[in-house]
């Protein structure tokens, strides 16, 4: 078979001003990506930072810009059908995911988030678990205070 190689990804952080935590939104890639999926991410991500590059520096003109959101438009039929022929329609992407990146912030926060709300929620179910155990017990003490009546 083909030898498949990983595509790694490395965020790059603010390094001073606001605390240092917030995703710039640049993504280091390294290794040559083997699989098609891989090509055509790297492709995507390639004509998004272009168009970022442009933006940032102030582009000649609209046209150029309009231009190079074109190609992007063109490239992304080619991802899609990459992961069409791999036959993997199992990833699917969180739209929390999605806002957190849009709002500045790293992906890996998300899950970070997610697990410590879960872990909030766990623990008030946890809680009312246990208010309900004890207003259980104290129904069950005073029923065996009353006397029984026949029906």
């Amino acid at each position: 078979g083909t030898p498949s190689r990983t595509l790694t990804a490395s965020p790059c952080r603010a390094e001073e001003g606001g605390g240092g935590t917030e995703w710039t939104g640049q993504v280091i890639m390294s290794a040559s990506p083997a699989t098609p999926v891989g090509k055509a991410v790297e492709k995507v991500i390639w004509e998004v930072h272009q168009i970022e590059k442009i933006v940032e520096l102030g582009a000649p003109s609209e046209e150029r810009i309009l231009d190079k959101i074109d190609d992007l438009v063109k490239i992304l039929p080619t991802l899609r059908g990459a992961v069409a022929a791999g036959g993997d329609d199992d990833h699917e992407v969180p739209v929390g995911v999605l806002s957190h990146v849009d709002e500045g912030k790293h992906p890996y926060r998300y899950m970070v988030d997610s697990l410590v709300g879960v872990g909030e929620a766990n623990q008030v179910t946890k809680g009312k678990a246990s208010v309900f155990m004890r207003f259980h017990e104290e129904l069950q003490k005073e029923a065996g205070k009353q006397p029984l009546v026949p029906v």
